[in-house]
């Protein structure tokens, strides 16, 4: 087996003011995605910029890169408007710095160094959006408060009007949920430019995101019935599949536990609850199938042999499933 080559990968790095010191810098195989904190184990090689911002990666071997970048972390910048006036507010460090300075770029390494790169680091974008309380929901009191959650770490508290801001966020895709102070509050909707995207990541390209509608509600919907094996015959064995009719939350099933379900059962009888409203698939298969799920795949031949539900916060569903043997 022939070792490939090992060089050195050396520059500087700098930002808005010049030089940034103690700037963290990864490179990640192609194809791996630096946003993604668990594929921190993925790095081939870290450095971090001295006080001139000069940067040095040892012994790293030849490959196609992702070189990531980002300032040193600092408490996030955050803000909450009340009325459309903005109001600073303090917040816990994201992970990301002040202003979420940022690079992310290909980088091919052959057999011989690299000297001299310039990282030149740029400003975070700026989420802003709503929180909203269900309507139907306000019947018994007013809203409780909503915190927003970005990321593994960054937690602000929404306004009195819900209204929320965040600064400083470098691009790539990032966790978002929001959680209520009062027990049994859950995400109902979530919409971005007419786009349901409940239970999927952020995807940040550097731009900023405006129009972010959350809808909280304590009446989330509920999916449940009986499987039989055959006319009036209860199965014993089976697993109940539930997940987006609409194909393009598909590319979200590994981050997206709100709306893609499974549960085996050995009573005939199914249930899901605090699902966010939308179109789903229903389908009763053998346990056996579930071994690639939830691949794309997988997903592909449920749909086709399943039935779909519509789920609205506080109207309980109930289907009856019949167990489908054929698919495997």
């Amino acid at each position: 087996m022939v070792e490939r080559p090992r060089v050195r990968v050396d520059g500087v790095v700098v930002g808005p003011g010049g030089p940034v010191s103690g700037a963290t810098l990864n490179l990640y195989p192609s194809g791996v995605d630096p946003s993604d904190p668990a594929n921190v184990l993925f790095s081939v090689a870290t450095a971090m910029s001295d006080a001139g911002g000069v940067f040095t990666f040892l012994a790293v071997p030849s490959g196609d890169y992702v070189l990531d970048a980002v300032e040193p972390s600092r408490p996030v910048s955050v803000s909450v408007s009340a009325d459309g006036l903005p109001q600073v507010v303090s917040g816990p460090s994201n992970g990301w710095g002040k202003q979420g300075l940022w690079w992310r770029q290909p980088l091919s390494v052959g057999a011989r160094d690299i000297g001299g790169l310039t990282i030149t680091l740029r400003p975070g974008a700026t989420i802003r959006g709503q929180v909203r309380a269900d309507p139907a929901t306000l019947a018994g009191g007013p809203p409780p408060g909503f915190r927003v959650r970005l990321g593994t770490s960054s937690v602000i508290t929404a306004d009195a009007s819900g209204r929320f801001e965040i600064t400083g966020v470098p691009a790539g895709r990032h966790g978002f949920t929001v959680s209520a102070s009062a027990v049994g509050w859950r995400v109902s909707q979530a919409t971005l430019n007419g786009r349901d995207i409940a239970g999927e990541p952020l995807e940040i390209d550097g731009s900023d995101v405006d129009g972010l509608v959350v809808v909280m509600s304590d009446r989330l919907g509920t999916v449940g019935g009986t499987i039989l094996a055959g006319p009036g015959q209860p199965a014993t064995d089976a697993t109940v599949a539930l997940f987006p009719a609409d194909t393009s939350a598909w590319s979200y099933v590994a981050s997206d536990g709100l709306r893609f379900r499974s549960a085996r059962t050995l009573t005939g009888q199914y249930e899901f609850t605090a699902l966010p409203d939308g179109d789903y698939v229903l389908v009763a298969i053998d346990d056996a199938a579930m071994a690639e799920w939830p691949s794309r795949d997988l997903l592909q031949r449920l749909s086709g042999a399943g039935v779909r539900v519509h789920v609205a916060a506080g109207q309980p569903v109930t289907r009856a499933l019949t167990l489908n043997p054929t698919i495997r």
